[in-house]
């Protein structure tokens, strides 16, 4: 015997029994991995002291740990914005895919002027840059999110 197959509908398109993947979505995803990202390093300027230098093993353990997952949450949003990127310019929407763009573009400063603050003189140069990557991430995928159209369910032909 065989397995029945798979329903699939027209408004949810499928591909390997996976919905596919669209640009708002990964604009939604950003927006919650970006604001993780703030939240981290608010944490980071209020109660962690980095030490000038980039000297990492001069750092408390617990200011370390945030220091380390906020690297890495700052590389899955560079990963994200370059998949929505990708995503957007597939999908042959200019307006998405100039959005992403922006994002993209911004994830890339706020991540080197990060890199340069942390591994740095901890400059108010890069901590304005990383604030100013950080708008142009929400800004861009804010945008596409508001952008997008949410499907109306079917009328229901038994209704009337």
């Amino acid at each position: 015997m065989s397995a029945p197959p798979e329903a699939t509908s027209a408004a949810a398109p499928t591909r390997r029994g996976r919905r596919e993947v669209t640009a708002p979505s990964l604009a939604g995803i950003l927006v919650a991995l970006l604001s993780f990202q703030f939240l981290l390093g608010t944490y980071l300027e209020i109660y962690a002291d980095i030490p000038a230098g980039g000297n990492l093993g001069a750092m408390d353990l617990g200011g370390l740990a945030v220091l380390l997952l906020h690297i890495l949450v700052g590389i899955m949003v560079i990963g994200t914005s370059a998949r929505l990127l990708v995503v957007a310019a597939r999908a042959h929407n200019g307006r998405q895919t100039a959005l992403a763009a922006i994002a993209a573009f911004g994830m890339v400063i706020a991540f080197l002027a990060g890199a340069a603050f942390t591994f740095g003189s901890q400059a108010d140069g890069a901590s304005f840059l990383m604030a100013v990557g950080f708008f142009l991430g929400m800004f861009g995928s804010g945008l596409i999110m508001a952008g997008a159209r949410v499907p109306r369910p079917a009328a229901d032909s038994d209704a009337a």
